[in-house]
């Protein structure tokens, strides 16, 4: 016969395991509907999106895959143009920010931008490499 006591034990274990259930169960579907915060989509991905809202026929998949990589091209194109011109802008701040710093501090900021700078370096090699 169950007593009152363990009917209260049985009710708490089950309730926590519902629980863990639950929210396992949550954050597997919530980690399947998210992409990567990272991840750019391709061009190829974009046409299949667009593909799925508007059922394109296969000229209109080609048509669509050929004007975004134009567009991208131009998008790359343009960066190009004014990346000496972020440059110039992002030099000319850090140097403004070097000119209030101790000399001591000066050597942590270098530090710190030489990083920032190999991380621009890197991130924009993969950029390239896609």
């Amino acid at each position: 016969m169950i007593t009152n006591k363990h009917k209260a034990y049985l009710l708490v274990s089950i309730t926590f395991l519902l629980g863990v259930i639950v929210g396992a169960s949550g954050q597997y579907l919530l980690s399947q509907r998210q992409a990567p915060i990272n991840q750019k989509k391709t061009v190829s991905d974009i046409t299949r999106e667009i593909d799925q809202a508007a059922h394109l026929d296969p000229t209109q998949k080609v048509r669509i895959e050929e004007i975004m990589t134009d567009g991208n091209q131009q998008c790359e194109n343009l960066r190009n143009q004014l990346r000496p011109q972020y440059s110039e802008i992002r030099l000319a701040t850090r140097k403004r920010i070097r000119d209030l710093l101790s000399d001591e501090q000066k050597n942590g900021f270098d530090r710190w931008t030489r990083e920032l700078d190999a991380k621009r370096a890197k991130s924009e090699a993969e950029e390239k490499n896609k």
